[in-house]
């Protein structure tokens, strides 16, 4: 305030890493694509882009991500540079309660017209809506004839919400309205709603600096995508929540992501073959200096040949058993060998057998064939130590401790369709909903504690664990009691019960019913067929019996009848039972039309 008044400008400089991933990802496309894209000059008008903001496709897109923009996104289909602005200014505390209204004259809805010549015009671009605070200077010059200097005292004076000052703002605003010829009703109607947008008015030239930046953003993702995950991907590879959530995104998308490899990989992520490539800076453990010399040892002397080599030719300094460790965890080394357990136990013999053969080479008694007279022994590379592979969970959580997530693959990744059916939602959307919400969430037992109540009745807590995130598992004694031989760690689990919060902790869900996620699988399904009509041709009930009878199971059927008056009925087959097998679904659907069965959970 006192630079202001000495005739100072202020001005905030701020450091974005959305910065960094446009001049990441700028770069990637040209070392791979061979294409030069200038951010400073894209077409604000570019169809494709504005069809991924619509579609909300925006994870990695600057400002636009969260889920409350997204389905603002959607609701709002924009159509030009300036609603994107527009959103960016609304999304706010304040202004959110003016969405509607901007919705509505988007679409056409709602027409918005104080009947004052020259307000058109300003709010023509927001639909009608006050959205920025130049909309209101500009209403103040055009309406009462105020200077822009003048309307800016205005604005001010609505910030400090003053009654003596806005009283006399108003007083003001009316007098130059009528000089004008505009009646001192609709004058004094529309400084009310010039004093209410006070309350959220906000900086265009704010707004459209981040809109810009959302665009520029959008577009690299809507027309080079695979170069825009992975510098998203590099931005935050200290990160591993925040890579998770990028990982899943680029599979969404359909981007191949390849796994960290001594190889292959970098510090950073990278594009080869038209994929992602993992970048071992996201591993756990490791440092630049020591995977910049990981990089260097394989630039100088080719691809490495196994642990044993890869010990003996990257530098001593560079190496510890902890990195080694976490890059075999992490999958780096499984070109050497698919079996993780050998290629852990052997770390310390490696790192030993790789020192003694530096300091071998170093003294220049290495020959022609890797070894000489009374030591050739020690330049031998020893063989790998022969155990038995990591049980799938096992592998799974061992990667999950060096990259924070599950990387090559999920214990739930079979599960995903009956995800979809057996829950109400991912362990990130309940993270989200308020105490007392019901939820049927289904994951991976991890971190069980069990212990007991001040009355000595048994109780646990553990981390119930998807593809989405964690939350923790409050299970009292009576649930408990029924769920105990289901509650030991790794195990997949299916849980009914309600969320819990409190003093403003991370919401807790307590339990109520645990159950095995294979018995929840197959006693909480149906198979659902909705019948063509109330009257079923004798040759569709034939095919139909064919099908129900060539795939037995444990699933009950329901039949979904539509009477003549256009309700449903749903019956249960007391005959049939089937499988849970897709393709009697889709042999179903062929028969009877698209969309016409189903395995829904019929909890």
């Amino acid at each position: 305030r006192s630079c202001e008044k000495a005739g100072l400008l202020k001005m905030d400089f701020l450091g974005l890493r959305t910065m960094t991933v446009l001049d990441e990802t700028t770069r990637l496309v040209q070392r791979h694509e061979g294409a030069k894209v200038d951010v400073a000059t894209l077409p604000l008008d570019d169809a494709t882009t504005l069809d991924l903001l619509g579609r909300a496709q925006t994870v990695g897109v600057f400002q636009l991500e969260s889920s409350g923009m997204r389905d603002l996104l959607r609701r709002l289909q924009p159509q030009k540079f300036e609603d994107v602005s527009a959103v960016v200014a609304l999304y706010r505390p304040g202004p959110m309660e003016m969405i509607p209204n901007f919705l509505d004259g988007r679409h056409g809805r709602k027409q918005t017209d104080y009947g004052i010549p020259g307000t058109g015009e300003v709010l023509d671009e927001t639909y009608g809506v006050m959205v920025y605070q130049e909309q209101v200077m500009t209403i103040a010059s055009k309406v009462a004839g105020f200077s822009m200097s003048r309307a800016d005292v205005l604005r001010k004076a609505m910030g400090k919400k003053d009654p003596k000052v806005m009283a006399a703002q108003e007083a003001d605003f009316v007098s130059g309205a009528k000089a004008n010829g505009i009646p001192e009703k609709k004058a004094r109607a529309l400084f009310k709603d010039i004093e209410k947008f006070a309350g959220y008015g906000f900086n265009k030239s704010h707004s459209a600096a981040y809109a810009l930046l959302a665009y520029q953003t959008g577009y690299l993702k809507a027309h080079h995508p695979t170069a825009f995950m992975a510098a998203n991907l590099s931005s935050e590879i200290g990160d591993s929540d925040r890579i998770a959530v990028l990982i899943e995104e680029t599979r969404r998308m359909g981007i191949a992501l390849k796994p960290p490899c001594v190889h292959g990989s970098a510090w950073r992520f990278d594009l080869e073959d038209g994929a992602i490539r993992f970048g071992l800076g996201a591993i756990k453990n490791t440092g630049e200096a020591a995977i910049a010399a990981v990089v260097r040892a394989r630039n100088e002397g080719g691809p490495f040949a196994s642990l044993f080599d890869f010990a003996a030719r990257v530098e001593n300094r560079a190496l510890n058993r902890r990195l080694v460790e976490s890059l075999v965890l992490a999958g780096a080394f499984d070109e050497f060998c698919d079996n993780r357990a050998r290629l852990f136990a052997a770390v310390p013999l490696a790192l030993d057998w790789g020192a003694r053969r530096r300091q071998e080479a170093s003294a220049g008694q290495e020959s022609l064939f890797g070894g000489g007279p009374g030591h050739g022994a020690s330049l031998v590379t020893p063989q790998l130590p022969d155990l038995p592979a990591w049980g799938a969970l096992e592998r799974a959580a061992r990667e999950k401790e060096v990259l924070g997530f599950y990387l090559s693959g999920h214990p739930l990744d079979s599960y995903r369709e009956d995800l979809k059916r057996l829950t109400g939602g991912t362990i990130a959307h309940f993270l989200k909903q308020g105490p007392g919400t019901p939820a049927r969430a289904a994951g991976v037992v991890l971190g069980l504690r069990k212990t007991a109540t001040k009355k000595g009745d048994a109780m646990a807590f553990a981390t119930l664990e998807d593809m989405s995130g964690s939350i923790e598992l409050l299970v009292f004694p009576e649930a408990y009691g029924r769920a105990a031989k289901h509650l030991v760690d790794g195990a997949i689990v299916w849980v009914k019960g309600q969320l819990s919060s409190r003093d403003g902790e991370d919401r807790k869900l307590v339990a109520e019913e645990i159950r095995p996620f294979e018995e929840a699988r197959l006693k909480s399904l149906g198979f659902y067929v909705a019948l063509p009509g109330s009257q079923v041709p004798d040759a569709v009930r034939a095919e139909l019996d064919q099908l129900f009878t060539s795939c037995v199971g444990p699933l009950p059927v329901f039949m979904e009848l539509t009477e003549p008056d256009g309700t449903t009925v749903v019956l249960r087959s007391g005959r049939y039972r089937v499988a849970l097998d897709e393709g009697l679904r889709d042999a179903c659907d062929a028969l009877l039309g698209a969309g016409r069965s189903r395995f829904a959970a019929r909890l």
